[in-house]
């Protein structure tokens, strides 16, 4: 109850603010937006980023996980996009390279004020990596978004599959874009809710790898296996605050992107031990997932050429 509270008071903030903004910049917000759709053409573009914890629908490590992200892509003015990039893990007990992912996707106005993005990718982690989405090979979405004034509308469904069952999610949300206009550059704020609801098996996959690399089992005769309870059932699973901003010029452009988010819906785990080649259930426990709310920022800089 506190959670919906919270997004509540966030939700109203949100849309003063965003109100406010955009009526003391409407007109300078649509000269630039159409600058930038009139002079787009395709590029390379290289960059780096710093996420402070990787946080997945709410959800993420005790540890925290912060990552080094050097990326590469190329990006056709056809709205075509291919992108590879790789997570650096740098903190007190690991340093090393602890995912690798290529992306591809495509951009397209369908008419007015609709658009479609279509996105798939091929993730790899490392064996050792206890980052929540460890258990997660691939995914593939459709985003539709549509333009309602000084709204911006998106939904669409994300396949994820995994080491064990994939996870489907519905996405739905909504930003409020803001372009300025500057010299040299220009700047975009896109202030937005996002909520997701969806299905767990990722996180299944993600406790039951983190129970084996903990040393839990304490001989080789001791079976310890987890499980968790109705984790294909579609639940709500986060409602995602954030406020992206951006500074471009023609090569340089550089983001921040603070993130709030509320998780919702905890798994039950139901943890069996029992001792190889014995018969009956074992020792049975249950525990429920502990989740609190998460902030973290992603910042990153880009060249274009």
């Amino acid at each position: 109850m506190k959670n919906i509270f919270t997004a509540s008071f966030l939700f109203i903030l949100f849309l003063l603010v965003s109100g406010r903004l955009w009526a003391q910049i409407q007109d300078t917000s649509a000269s630039a937006k159409k600058e930038v759709t009139e002079t787009k053409k395709s590029y390379f573009k290289a960059g780096i980023n710093y996420l402070s914890n990787n946080v997945y629908n709410g959800r993420a490590d005790s540890m925290i996980v912060p990552y080094i992200i050097p990326s590469i892509g190329y990006f056709s003015s056809s709205g075509f996009y291919i992108n590879t990039s790789a997570g650096y893990l740098k903190n007190a007990v690991a340093n090393r390279f602890d995912f690798f992912s290529l992306e591809a996707g495509y951009d397209k106005t369908l008419f007015k004020n609709f658009d479609i993005s279509v996105y798939a990718a091929r993730d790899f982690y490392n064996k050792e990596s206890v980052n929540v989405q460890s258990g997660i090979k691939g995914s593939a979405s459709v985003t539709l978004s549509y333009t309602v004034g000084p709204i911006s509308l998106q939904a669409g469904p994300n396949m994820v599959f995994t080491t064990g069952n994939p996870d489907m999610f519905f996405n739905g949300g909504f930003s409020a874009p803001i372009y300025i206009e500057g010299e040299g550059g220009n700047w975009s704020i896109l202030p937005g809710v996002n909520c997701i609801i969806g299905s767990q098996n990722y996180h299944e996959q993600y406790v039951s790898g983190k129970t084996k690399k903990s040393g839990r089992t304490p001989s080789s005769s001791i079976i310890t296996t987890v499980e968790s309870l109705n984790p294909s059932t579609l639940k709500l699973q986060v409602v995602e605050f954030s406020s992206p901003l951006q500074y471009e010029t023609s090569k340089w452009s550089f983001t921040i992107t603070p993130t709030f988010a509320l998780p919702y819906s905890p798994t039950t785990y139901k943890t069996t031990t029992k001792v190889s080649g014995a018969t009956g259930p074992g020792v049975v426990s249950y525990e429920t997932e502990q989740i609190s709310n998460k902030f973290y920022v992603e910042v990153g800089v880009f060249y274009k050429f």
